[in-house]
Protein backbone atom coordinates (compact mmCIF):
# COMPACT_ATOMS: atom_id res chain seq x y z
CA UNK A 1 0.00 0.00 0.00
CA UNK A 2 1.47 3.51 -0.99
CA UNK A 3 2.36 6.11 1.84
CA UNK A 4 -0.45 8.77 2.28
CA UNK A 5 1.00 12.01 1.35
CA UNK A 6 -0.37 15.15 2.58
CA UNK A 7 -0.80 18.84 0.58
CA UNK A 8 -2.23 22.23 1.89
CA UNK A 9 -5.65 22.82 0.15
CA UNK A 10 -8.51 25.68 0.38
CA UNK A 11 -10.09 25.41 3.38
CA UNK A 12 -13.58 23.51 2.98
CA UNK A 13 -15.54 25.59 5.23
CA UNK A 14 -15.44 27.92 2.00
CA UNK A 15 -15.35 25.63 -0.56
CA UNK A 16 -17.96 23.45 0.29
CA UNK A 17 -19.72 25.80 3.76
CA UNK A 18 -19.79 28.63 1.53
CA UNK A 19 -18.07 30.21 4.77
CA UNK A 20 -16.55 33.63 3.46
CA UNK A 21 -14.06 33.35 6.51
CA UNK A 22 -12.53 30.62 5.08
CA UNK A 23 -12.06 31.83 1.64
CA UNK A 24 -8.23 32.64 2.14
CA UNK A 25 -7.41 30.04 4.48
CA UNK A 26 -6.13 26.83 4.06
CA UNK A 27 -6.66 22.78 5.35
CA UNK A 28 -4.42 19.76 5.19
CA UNK A 29 -5.71 17.28 2.84
CA UNK A 30 -4.42 13.47 2.58
CA UNK A 31 -3.08 12.59 -1.28
CA UNK A 32 -4.23 9.19 -2.45
CA UNK A 33 -2.28 8.67 -5.78
CA UNK A 34 0.47 9.24 -7.66
CA UNK A 35 -2.01 11.00 -10.25
CA UNK A 36 -2.76 13.72 -7.11
CA UNK A 37 0.87 13.81 -6.27
CA UNK A 38 2.14 14.86 -9.89
CA UNK A 39 -1.00 16.87 -10.17
CA UNK A 40 0.20 19.11 -6.52
CA UNK A 41 3.64 19.39 -7.82
CA UNK A 42 2.99 19.93 -11.36
CA UNK A 43 0.89 23.39 -9.87
CA UNK A 44 3.40 24.26 -7.23
CA UNK A 45 1.35 23.12 -4.00
CA UNK A 46 3.39 21.17 -0.96
CA UNK A 47 3.16 17.92 -0.77
CA UNK A 48 4.83 15.96 2.81
CA UNK A 49 4.84 12.54 3.81
CA UNK A 50 4.61 13.71 7.65
CA UNK A 51 0.87 14.29 8.57
CA UNK A 52 2.75 16.61 11.55
CA UNK A 53 4.68 18.79 9.44
CA UNK A 54 1.54 19.52 7.09
CA UNK A 55 -0.22 20.77 10.12
CA UNK A 56 2.53 22.91 11.60
CA UNK A 57 2.56 24.54 8.19
CA UNK A 58 -1.24 25.21 7.55
CA UNK A 59 -0.87 26.88 10.99
CA UNK A 60 2.19 29.06 10.10
CA UNK A 61 0.31 29.81 6.84
CA UNK A 62 -2.69 30.90 8.23
CA UNK A 63 -1.29 32.66 10.81
CA UNK A 64 -3.03 31.05 13.69
CA UNK A 65 -1.51 32.87 17.08
CA UNK A 66 -3.37 31.41 19.79
CA UNK A 67 -7.22 30.87 19.35
CA UNK A 68 -7.02 33.44 16.46
CA UNK A 69 -6.49 32.63 12.92
CA UNK A 70 -5.88 35.85 10.47
CA UNK A 71 -7.07 33.70 7.68
CA UNK A 72 -5.47 35.96 4.74
CA UNK A 73 -2.78 32.95 3.04
CA UNK A 74 -0.41 34.93 1.03
CA UNK A 75 -0.42 32.70 -2.65
CA UNK A 76 -3.07 31.27 -4.34
CA UNK A 77 -5.17 28.50 -5.14
CA UNK A 78 -5.21 26.34 -8.34
CA UNK A 79 -7.72 25.02 -10.67
CA UNK A 80 -6.15 21.72 -9.90
CA UNK A 81 -8.46 19.87 -6.80
CA UNK A 82 -7.28 17.11 -4.00
CA UNK A 83 -10.59 15.91 -2.46
CA UNK A 84 -12.58 18.95 -4.09
CA UNK A 85 -10.43 21.59 -3.17
CA UNK A 86 -8.25 23.87 -4.75
CA UNK A 87 -4.72 23.54 -4.18
CA UNK A 88 -2.53 25.99 -2.44
CA UNK A 89 0.27 27.50 -3.76
CA UNK A 90 2.62 29.28 -1.59
CA UNK A 91 4.57 32.24 -2.42
CA UNK A 92 8.06 30.85 -3.06
CA UNK A 93 11.34 33.01 -1.68
CA UNK A 94 14.26 33.44 -3.74
CA UNK A 95 17.57 32.68 -1.13
CA UNK A 96 20.70 33.19 -2.25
Amino acid sequence: MPETKYTLVQHSGFVAGGNPQFERAVEPRSVHSKVEEKAVLRVGGVLTESYREIVELEERINGVTGDLPFLDVKGQFADVTVGGCPVYIPVREIVG
